[in-house]
């Protein structure tokens, strides 16, 4: 059992330590000093390793890579950094199942637990490092933050094809100065895309598998022509749930153009679309699971509503005899559809020996309901109507009407980073400045339902909202818009000492996150417990990030590193519009991650271990509380988490190459939770002390072995997770489980072929077809405590085998 540090109960002094760690300890990102990036590998490394440089977040550059030469099969690649970061190149990504996502394309990394809610990797994921959740993660993609504006949540689906990817990287602790998120308490992910190729090349792929999926891809890229180069990519995938009915369809477009302007300088341009029609999967309590089955999902049926009839009762509202199978269950209610596009404009500048500048303007766009739900509207509901109201047309105010009411959002959301670096001496300076302005309406129509229970518009367009209040106005139970305007600017100074034997950085960004919401609801929909959100408010929140760290090359094969930074993430903006929050008292969630590890840089094999340990206070959460007789996001108290991870990869001998990794985690919450009870005076205490956060296992495993020699190639992989609590009060837990997947590939050789590469591939995913429960929303408390009603938690189950098979034609 390892030893906790002793908490610090004051936050004053914690800063003062950690400046201190700052300036004492110092920072060493890589050679190249960049955000989340391991420092260029020599020439040599890139030829025998696979690997070249990885990137900073906001400057990324193609890493080479070679699939047969590869360390560790590709997922992992020789760093430099003062901190751990794992780093998942093409060598590996390119035989992983079609379709798969990045969250799933982390899966084997130290310290990762991901859940996929699907073996295709169309659907949502969750993924969580070292105990925080996906939403407390930053994530990037060539460089632009790309997590929701308000909730900070992520939707790994929707981002890039897999077959675009140069890479993925994941620091497991925390960013540093350059990191553009502004909701990461914990890890950050960050992806970059393969540049457009000098040389013309067309790739093409076709794969079908279980679940009637089918997907293609093609690619073009046009190669050197007037001192351009671009490529375009297009996918389209579709497949049937795996449990319950319904089909899920996306469509995907990935396209970048570079332009060189001479003297090492160039212009860029990226754009990432994506549109989805799906289905999701629901999240079901054990005993559902155990009383439906597990392939059970949203209803599968709607039962006919009785037609509309003056003076008598028509109520749609049948969950009193139907339970899980009511109508506002069906499946068609669930749909969740969605449209969104990065572009990406940079340029690249040379302005002299020793100084680049890079300028990188954005603008993130979405909309779609992204989640649908069945509602049912009783004609007397006055709040909602504003009186009672004949809504069926039957000349009575009688009735319970079913409609289709999704989460509805449209996303406006540009940004700019700028970036200098200046090499002078031993130094590399960085100085930089990042600006973006959100805008996110989101709002919860009421759309008809048709005889056959479907929504009358799926993407719930304005004039399908045919519900309306006595003085004209439109009917919604939620109606409100957030501006969100982030300010951050950053520096960094990475100094190489003894030479290069020490490196050594001290940086620093300074977030002003400003919040702005405005709530459309009446008065009648903003009130609660006697308490009203207001129509207008203002926040602001800001924190000053210092990081620090080094990196010790004590012999050519062996180095060491410490560091320590500070994290921050904004608050959400679902308080803006509860009644009750108090804004001056409710402070974001800060974490003081400081690491210390080995890592071994042989001819045949790498490895690394890291010691983490994690200060993160001010923990949020939408709790009941008495003393405004309504639930208000408060700040619950705080967690220590430490552990350790490793990983090691071999280069391959007789055409076998191995990876493997490991995590041990210990969390604890070291607050009791403070409840309320209606009717009560004072709020109960939820015995949450000492206990272990929720979906975080304790132990992980993960590994393959690989065999390829070109023609041919096979891998078998692992993945453990540990046991997980679902429940803050631990009285609900989820036992450990393993899964295998297995691959296996052929290439047909060249001369029958002529300049074209083919290949034929196989993937099964869950190869011994094991149920587990995979993600999990967390509940309070299984069962009653202290006067406190239990609050269970819900499940979505794990994918059972899937097979896939692939073909590839690469010219």
């Amino acid at each position: 059992m390892m030893k906790w540090f002793p908490r610090r109960e004051n936050e004053g002094r914690r800063m003062l330590l950690v400046t201190a760690a700052t300036i004492a300890i110092s920072a060493a990102t890589a050679a190249a000093a960049q955000n989340a990036s391991p420092p260029a590998a020599t020439e040599k490394d890139a030829d025998d390793q696979g690997s070249g440089r990885a990137f900073s977040s906001t400057n990324p550059e193609l890493v080479v890579s070679g699939r047969r030469t590869a360390l560790g099969g590709g997922a992992m690649s020789p760093v430099d950094l003062p901190k751990s970061v794992s780093i998942i190149s093409d060598a590996f990504i390119k035989d992983q199942p079609a379709g798969a996502n990045p969250f799933g394309l982390l899966s084997l990394a130290p310290g990762i637990n991901t859940n996929g809610r699907g073996a295709t990797g169309l659907d949502r994921g969750q993924i969580s490092i070292r105990g925080f959740q996906s939403n407390q993660l930053g994530l990037s993609l060539d460089g632009v933050p790309i997590n929701d504006s308000g909730t900070f949540n992520t939707f790994p689906h929707e981002y890039v094809d897999a077959e675009n990817l140069s890479q993925i990287f994941v620091l497991q602790g925390a960013g540093d100065a350059e990191t553009p998120n502004i909701g990461a308490t914990g890890g950050v992910i960050g992806m970059t895309v393969r540049k457009p190729s000098a040389d013309f090349h067309a790739s093409a792929s076709f794969a079908i598998g279980e679940t009637d999926f089918k997907r293609s891809f093609l690619r073009v890229d046009t190669g050197d022509f007037g001192g351009n180069r671009a490529f375009i990519a297009y996918s389209h995938s579709t497949a049937g749930q795996w449990r319950g009915v319904g089909s899920n369809r996306r469509d995907h477009v990935d396209a970048s153009f570079e332009h060189d302007i001479g003297g090492g300088s160039t212009l860029s341009a990226s754009v990432f679309y994506n549109r989805q029609n799906m289905p999701p999967y629901q999240a079901m309590t054990k005993d559902q699971i155990s009383q439906l089955g597990y392939y059970f999902n949203s209803s599968p049926t709607y039962a006919a509503t009785a037609a509309a009839q003056s003076g008598t009762v028509q109520n749609d509202n049948n969950s009193a005899t139907a339970g899980q199978l009511q109508r506002s269950n069906f499946w068609g209610l669930q749909r969740s559809v969605f449209e969104n596009v990065i572009v990406s404009t940079k340029a690249n500048l040379n302005v002299a020996d020793n100084l680049h500048v890079d300028i990188q303007p954005y603008l993130w766009f979405g909309r779609g309901p992204g989640g649908g739900v069945g509602t049912y509207l009783s004609e007397t509901n006055a709040a909602l109507l504003g009186s009672a109201r004949d809504i069926n047309g039957d000349g009575d105010t009688l009735d319970t009407r079913l409609y289709s009411n999704p989460f509805d959002q449209k996303q406006y959301r540009p940004g700019v980073i700028t970036r200098a670096k200046l090499t002078t001496g031993v130094h590399e300076l960085i100085a930089g400045f990042h600006f973006e302005r959100a805008n996110l309406h989101e709002w919860r129509p009421f759309i008809e339902v048709d005889a056959n229970g479907f929504p009358t518009s799926t993407w719930a367009s304005e004039q399908y909202e045919t519900l309306h209040r006595a003085d004209g106005s439109i009917v919604r139970n939620q109606d409100q818009r957030t501006i969100t305007t982030t300010i951050r600017p950053f520096a960094q100074d990475v100094i190489h000492l003894a030479n290069d034997k020490l490196l050594v950085t001290i940086g620093a960004q300074f977030p002003i996150v400003k919040r702005h919401g405005t709530n459309y609801l009446p008065l009648a929909l903003r009130t609660s417990g006697g308490l009203i959100a207001p129509e207008s408010v203002r926040t602001e929140q800001k924190k000053f990030l210092p990081n620090a760290g080094v990196v010790w090359h004590v012999a050519p094969e062996h180095s060491l590193f410490a560091s320590v930074a500070k994290t921050f993430r904004a608050t959400d903006n679902a308080p803006l519009f509860q009644p009750g929050t108090n804004f001056d008292t409710l402070k974001p969630e800060t974490a003081i991650d400081v690491e210390a590890g080995y890592r071994y840089s042989g001819p045949f094999l790498n490895g690394s271990v890291t010691y983490y340990h994690i200060d993160y206070r001010n923990r949020q959460q939408s709790v009941y509380d008495v003393a405004v007789s309504n639930t208000v996001a408060r700040n619950i108290g705080d967690v220590r988490l430490q552990g350790v991870e490793a990983e090691l990869g071999t280069k391959p001998f007789h055409h076998v190459s191995v990876y493997a990794s490991g995590s041990y985690n210990e969390s604890k919450l070291l607050d009791n939770l403070p409840v309320g009870i209606a009717g009560q005076t004072t709020n109960a205490l939820l015995p949450t002390e000492g206990k272990t956060l929720t979906d975080v296992p304790k132990f992980t495993i993960g590994g393959f072995v690989r065999y390829d020699t070109g023609r041919i190639f096979l891998q078998s992989q692992l993945k453990y997770n540990g046991l997980r609590y679902a429940t803050l009060t631990n009285d609900e837990k989820v036992p450990g489980y393993t899964t295998v997947d297995l691959a296996a590939g052929y290439n047909l050789p060249q001369e029958w072929t002529g300049r074209a590469k083919v290949g034929v591939s196989v993937n099964v995913s869950n190869l011994f077809d094991k149920r587990y429960l995979g993600a999990i929303n967390y509940g309070r408390n299984a069962v009653a405590v202290n006067g406190i009603a239990a609050n269970g938690p819900t499940y979505f189950q794990g994918a059972p085998r899937f097979t896939s098979v692939r073909i590839r034609v690469d010219y």
